[in-house]
C-alpha cells in the first residue's frame, strides 16, 4: 500500500544501503556480501514486481515476486518458499532494531552518524555522542546465566530511553556497549547530561534487585576535530 512505501522509503532513508541485504535475507535466506549488490538485485526484483502487475493488471506481493523472479530470471533462492505477510510486516523491526534489546541496531548507528556529521557541518553547529558499556557484565553472565544477563540489557535499555531526550538516539553498539548520539549538543553539555544520565540509571535495581555501574565516554564533533564517523566513536571509546 502506499502507506506501507512511505514507512519502507523512511527505513531506507534511515539505514542506507545495507536494509537492501537485509531485505533480501528475509526474502530468501541467503546474505549477500556487497550491500551495492544487493540493492542492484532489490531493484531488479522490484522491477519484475511491476512487471508482473501490469501484466496481471492486480498488485503483487513483494515475496511472490521475488520467489517469481528467482525462479524465471536469477535463481538467487535455491529453495524458494513463501513468506509469512506478517514476517514481512516485521521487517521494518527486523532490520532498524537490535533484536534482543529493541535499541536501534549498529548498522543504523554508521548511517546516522554520517547524517549528523553532514547536518552539524552544513549548519555550523555541533553534536555528541556518549559510548558506554556495563563494568564486570562477563561476572552478570558467568554468576547468574546469560537469561539474566540480557535481561539486564533489556532493561537498561528500556530505562535509558525513559530518560534521555526524543532528540536523542540510542543505539547497541555490540555485547553490553551501547551509543547514544546527542543532536545540537556541546561537549560541556554532553558531559552533564552523561552525568545525571549515570546517577539515575545507577541509583535503582535494573532487574531483579540488581544494581549495576558502567563507564562512559564522551565526544563531540568540532571538539576534538574530528572528521569522521570512526574517529568520533574512537574518541568516545578511548575516554571510557
Amino acid at each position: 500500500t502506499q502507506k506501507q512505501n512511505k514507512k519502507y522509503d523512511k527505513i531506507i532513508e534511515k539505514s542506507g544501503n545495507k536494509i537492501f541485504q537485509r531485505m533480501l535475507a528475509v526474502l530468501s535466506n541467503k546474505w549477500i556480501n556487497e550491500p551495492d549488490d544487493a540493492k542492484k538485485l532489490f531493484s531488479r526484483i522490484i522491477n519484475h514486481k511491476l512487471e508482473m502487475e501490469k501484466m496481471l493488471n492486480r498488485r503483487i506481493e513483494i515475496q511472490v515476486a521475488a520467489m517469481d523472479f528467482s525462479t524465471y530470471k536469477d535463481q538467487f533462492i535455491a529453495e524458494p518458499t513463501i513468506i509469512d505477510a506478517t514476517k514481512m510486516e516485521d521487517l521494518s523491526k527486523l532490520i532498524i532494531y537490535d533484536e534482543k534489546t529493541q535499541a536501534f541496531d549498529s548498522a543504523i548507528l554508521e548511517s546516522d552518524l554520517e547524517k549528523e556529521i553532514k547536518r552539524t557541518y552544513q549548519k555550523g553547529e555541533q553534536f555528541s555522542i556518549i559510548f558506554f558499556d556495563i563494568d564486570n557484565f562477563k561476572q552478570i553472565n558467568d554468576q547468574y546465566g546469560h537469561k539474566t544477563g540480557d535481561k539486564v540489557l533489556i532493561e537498561l535499555v528500556k530505562e535509558m530511553n525513559l530518560h534521555i531526550r526524543q532528540i536523542d538516539s540510542l543505539y547497541r553498539f555490540g555485547g553490553d556497549e551501547f551509543v547514544i548520539i546527542l543532536p545540537k549538543t556541546k561537549l560541556e553539555n554532553a558531559i552533564l547530561a552523561a552525568q545525571k544520565l549515570k546517577e539515575i540509571i545507577q541509583s535503582k535495581p535494573i532487574y531483579k534487585n540488581k544494581k549495576i555501574t558502567f563507564s562512559m565516554g564522551i565526544s563531540s564533533f568540532g571538539t576534538h576535530v574530528i572528521s569522521d564517523k570512526n574517529k568520533l566513536l574512537e574518541a568516545a571509546d578511548k575516554a571510557l
